[in-house]
Formats: C-alpha cells, sequence, structure tokens
C-alpha cells in the first residue's frame, strides 16, 4: 500500500492523484471505495504497484505521524532502565591511558608534536 494525494476525480471510476514521488497518474477508484468522502486533496491510501485507489484517509489520520504515534505513556524511568555502566567502563578503559602511563604518554605527544614542527619548519 501507499499513501497519496487525491488531486483531480475525473468521473467515478477515475481519478489523477500524486505519490510521494511527486508525479501525478490516471489511476481507477476501486468499486468498495466510499466516493462521498472523495474530494480534491484528501490523503488516500493507494495499491502499491498499480496506484488505484482503495480507500480514503480521514482527516484526523496523519499516516507520517499515525506510526509514531504513543498509545500509552511508558511507566519505567531512566533509573529502571539503566545498564550501560559496563560498557561505558569498557570504552573507558580501550580509550583512556591507565595513570601510570599518563607520564609516558604525555612525553611521546610532546615529542611527537617536536618532530612534527621541526619536519614542517621553514628556516
Amino acid at each position: 500500500m501507499a499513501i497519496g494525494t487525491l488531486e483531480e476525480i475525473i468521473d467515478d471510476d477515475h481519478a489523477i492523484v500524486s505519490g510521494a514521488g511527486g508525479g501525478e497518474s490516471y489511476v481507477t477508484i476501486m468499486s468498495f471505495v466510499d466516493k462521498d468522502l472523495l474530494e480534491p486533496g484528501c490523503s488516500i491510501l493507494m495499491n502499491h504497484k498499480s496506484n488505484a485507489v482503495i480507500g480514503v484517509l480521514g482527516d484526523d489520520v496523519d499516516p507520517a505521524v499515525n506510526v509514531m504515534k504513543l498509545d500509552k505513556a511508558p511507566t519505567e524511568s531512566y533509573a529502571d532502565i539503566g545498564g550501560l555502566e559496563t560498557q561505558i567502563q569498557e570504552i573507558k578503559v580501550r580509550l583512556l591511558p591507565p595513570p601510570e602511563s599518563q607520564t609516558h604518554f604525555r612525553k611521546e605527544t610532546v615529542r611527537l608534536i617536536h618532530r612534527i614542527v621541526d619536519t614542517h619548519s621553514v628556516c
């Protein structure tokens, strides 16, 4: 299924519709669709292969928003969930040098900076 917009009603069985891609198509309106609800600019449900109109979406239904609609608020709080302490510690261990090697780390960093500056110096 796809969602589109009814652009123009041609006759009882045909219409011009536009889909998500922006192009307009001449399509069939299926016999089971309530034609009293069809009017230019309304949102419609289309067959994804033929683009035939197979339903009318009400004004209060925005399918893009309806998918993300929250029917019931969760009862859990962030404090109840937790659980990342182990992963955070693993990241710290892998990315931060151990305290005893920080002096060595600083010395190596300074030495590397001096090498870069010396090789790019213009004399």
